[in-house]
């Protein structure tokens, strides 16, 4: 499937309820269920289905689809916003006593949750600049993230990818 392909239509094939041939946009916050336990298996994971929009439903699954499909990916998480996304990324690597290494030219709310990592047994070094050299001297075995953005906020930093 070619790039603009997996963009539009991802691996959506209609839906079979409504017969809609485009991905209905989902307004509901909540979605009815037939029984207590069905929930509770939804919600221990034990059975796949919706609950709360903030947790999932059929629109935003169309699109972590989509994105999966372009990267290439088995799967994609869609988040509410880009420090949720952050978060997740970092939280799921990092656990106390770990460490990180964070350019300083992040966005500010991003430089203030690496911060506050702090609280959770977490160190984080702050660098002006990421590049093989100052990498290859800073990066220990606690070291578990390289964090930088391309292109960085505020300060436009454009970080080489490639080299690092």
């Amino acid at each position: 499937m070619e790039f603009q392909t997996k963009l539009i239509h991802g691996n959506w094939r209609g839906e079979h309820q409504t017969g809609a041939t485009n991905v209905p946009i989902y307004y509901s916050n909540a979605f009815v269920h037939r029984s207590a336990k069905e929930l509770e298996n939804i919600f221990t994971g034990r059975d796949t289905g919706y609950v709360y929009t903030r947790i999932a439903n059929p629109s935003v699954e169309a699109f972590e689809k989509r994105i999966a499909a372009i990267e290439g990916g088995m799967a994609a998480v869609a988040t509410s916003s880009g420090m949720s996304a952050v978060y997740l990324a970092v939280m799921n690597i990092l656990k106390p006593n770990d460490e990180m290494i964070c350019s300083s030219g992040v966005f500010g709310g991003t430089y203030n949750l690496f911060k506050n990592l702090g609280d959770y047994n977490i160190h984080v070094k702050f660098l002006d600049k990421l590049d093989e050299s100052t990498l290859s001297n800073e990066i220990t075995e606690k070291t578990k993230v390289v964090f930088a953005e391309t292109i960085g906020n505020p300060k436009l930093d454009v970080l080489d990818i490639e080299e690092v």
